[in-house]
């Protein structure tokens, strides 16, 4: 007998079961820390656990709070517009600014920092700016900016500000050739360690390409010695690194230096630069790196353009270590191009309080004992050069309150106001003079306020 087979519709049939995949325990799917709790926590005894769950809240709490009513410190650059070029820029140096009722300040290299409340810092987190911050300067209104938030960088973004006014030179205190003022006696201190007979003067900076912004640090190098980055305006101390933005150029005025301890010129070395960015940036460029040999010919005072191995260039000048005092007087803030020319000549200039007060007159100069006469008679250029006025020339001046010998002042002798001008010819022989005598000689007539005869002008040599 032959069966038939029922086949029940599709829609009534039952769908197959599949077997229970095997499970295993409930504590392999938890993580790291819920292993840990399951392990050592869940075990412990009630009144541990309570003990462990309170300080726990009481941390939580403890920083909640903190955070709220804590601070946030964010940093910024300030840069101004080159005096005479347009396509340089300086650091804004010690400007003052406002923010709502409080003010800060901009240090040496242009860098701010401003320490907000976190409820500022929400609002200024959202907003990304913060409007109407007044720059000051010697308590001129140099601009009304806005500062915008990097919030990817965690940092303002750079401040561009238009060139400021020279400095105030308003007299503070009296001190002459022969009085005490702080800047002698720290030259007393140091005198019995001779500094560097020459200083490297980074005057200019540019990268090209690497970090966008980064902060820099500059080292000589002579033979196996490394020489660090020196700052003027913070009494010579070690500079630090300083803040570069890639791309541009970056006018460092006469502040950052390296001691040469050489005694003579060329100096044969390089310059390295090492920078890393800030931020998250800082692991992607932690290796910049870039060098700048120094020229062959070398010549004091004359600016040298470096290039770099990656394409960068620092504007470098060899410069005496002995720094030329000038005191702050009417006849000299005029001149605008002073300072430029002792730096061309190859001279820093210490700008100190006027010892007689500020409307008298520049007209005289002294040098100390160790100040050779070649050196004399580049000052002597200068003052052509400015028509300073001179009427008398102190040459191996023993200076009374200082031991520094090489001191070389600009100032004003109470007992020359009423004698003429050096001739132009008597200081054209001191400074076409080719040895000591003959220097000694053709500035005699003019070591004494008399007016000189023409008898006592030497003759220039053929």
């Amino acid at each position: 007998m032959q069966t038939t087979e029922q086949h029940q519709p599709e829609s009534e049939e039952q769908p197959q079961r599949e077997s229970p995949a095997p499970t295993g325990s409930a504590t392999d799917n938890l993580s790291f820390i819920g292993n840990f709790i399951d392990k050592y926590y869940l075990k412990q005894k009630p009144w541990v656990q309570s003990s462990t769950f309170i300080v726990f809240v009481v941390l939580f709490a403890y920083g909640f709070v903190n955070q709220l009513s804590g601070t946030k410190v964010l940093k910024g650059n300030a840069y101004e517009q080159c005096p005479q070029s347009s396509n340089c820029q300086i650091y804004a140096k010690f400007y003052e600014f406002r923010w709502g009722t409080r003010n800060f300040v901009t240090n040496s290299r242009g860098e701010y920092s401003v320490t907000l409340g976190f409820g500022e810092y929400l609002h200024l987190l959202g907003t990304g700016k913060q409007e109407d911050i007044t720059f000051i300067r010697d308590g001129k209104i140099i601009a009304t900016e806005t500062l915008r938030l990097k919030r990817w960088e965690g940092e303002f973004a750079d401040v561009n500000l238009p060139s400021s006014p020279s400095p105030s030179t308003e007299p503070a205190s009296d001190a002459g050739p022969g009085a005490s003022d702080s800047f002698q006696l720290l030259r007393q201190v140091w005198a019995s360690e001779p500094p560097p007979k020459y200083r490297l003067l980074i005057e200019r900076i540019q990268l090209t390409g690497g970090p966008s912004k980064a902060d820099g640090d500059l080292r000589l190098e002579l033979g196996k010695s490394l020489i660090e980055l020196k700052d003027r305006s913070h009494q010579d101390l070690p500079a630090g690194t300083i803040p570069l933005v890639s791309d541009r150029n970056i006018g460092l005025g006469s502040t950052f230096y390296f001691p040469v301890p050489v005694g003579s010129l060329p100096v044969r070395g390089r310059i390295t630069l090492t920078a890393s960015s800030s931020g998250i940036l800082q692991q992607i460029f932690s290796k910049y790196e870039e060098f700048f040999p120094l020229p062959d010919s070398q010549t004091l005072g004359e600016l040298m353009y470096l290039h770099g191995s990656r394409g960068g260039t620092l504007a470098v000048r060899l410069l005496l270590s002995a720094e030329v005092k000038l005191f702050k007087k009417s006849d000299l803030s005029a001149n605008d191009k002073l300072e430029s020319d002792f730096l061309n000549h190859g001279f820093f200039v210490r700008w100190q309080d006027s010892p007689q007060g500020y409307d008298r007159e520049t007209n005289a100069l002294w040098t100390g004992p160790a100040v050779s006469f070649d050196i004399v008679a580049k000052l002597l250029e200068v003052a052509l050069d400015d028509n300073l006025g001179l009427k008398k020339v102190e040459y191996k001046y023993i200076f009374q309150t200082t031991n520094n010998p090489a001191e070389m002042q600009f100032g004003y002798s109470g007992a020359c106001v009423k004698s003429q001008r050096i001739p132009d010819a008597v200081l054209k022989n001191a400074i076409a003079a080719t040895t000591e005598q003959e220097f000694g000689a053709a500035i005699t007539p003019a070591s004494s306020c008399s007016p000189p005869s023409r008898r006592n002008v030497a003759r220039k040599r053929r």
